[in-house]
């Protein structure tokens, strides 16, 4: 959002799919125990124990982990900011 004009300059969505193993009813059961899943949008933690149960993912980790960092930055480019030129200053 533009702070002078209020504009809204750029929005997108973004999607990653993700896939996983079966998992045993008392695998998942212990995990909600660890309270790791509480906090989580999805309900578990790709980069924790979840882990090794994912299958495959299409689209971008960092999207599923929370902040899609590189897909804003190229939409911001896209739409002529340059938030290294913002770093530089």
């Amino acid at each position: 959002v533009d702070a002078r004009t209020g504009e809204t300059l750029v929005h997108f969505v973004d999607k990653t799919e993700v896939s996983m193993y079966p998992m045993p009813d008392a695998w998942i059961h212990e995990y909600i125990k660890t309270g790791e899943p509480m906090d989580k949008a999805g309900g578990y933690a790709i980069q924790g124990g979840c882990a090794l149960w994912i299958r495959g993912i299409r689209g971008e980790y960092a999207t599923v982990v929370g902040f899609p960092a590189a897909r804003f930055y190229q939409e911001l480019r896209g739409a002529g900011i340059d938030l290294m030129e913002f770093c530089r200053q």
